[in-house]
């Protein structure tokens, strides 16, 4: 979702710096995407490294019990 609000905070305040007579709302709408922006860019690069943290620490084929044998 921080995506989706960061796409609506840059088209609305380009929008704004472009038709509006007062830039200084398009500039801070513009400001607050990027902030977004990057916000959602660092969301998704520690998704990426939770997820393959979590495919490391999984176990392999080799490691997993075979049914009907019981480990000691």
């Amino acid at each position: 979702m921080p995506a989706v609000a960061a796409v609506l905070f840059l088209v609305l305040g380009f929008g704004l710096s472009t038709f509006a007579g007062r830039p200084y709302i398009g500039q801070g709408l513009i400001t607050a995407g990027l902030i977004a922006g990057a916000a959602a860019a660092g969301a998704a690069v520690g998704d990426l490294g939770w997820f393959l943290l979590a495919a490391r620490d999984r176990p392999g084929p080799d490691e997993e019990s075979v049914p009907g044998r019981h480990l000691d």
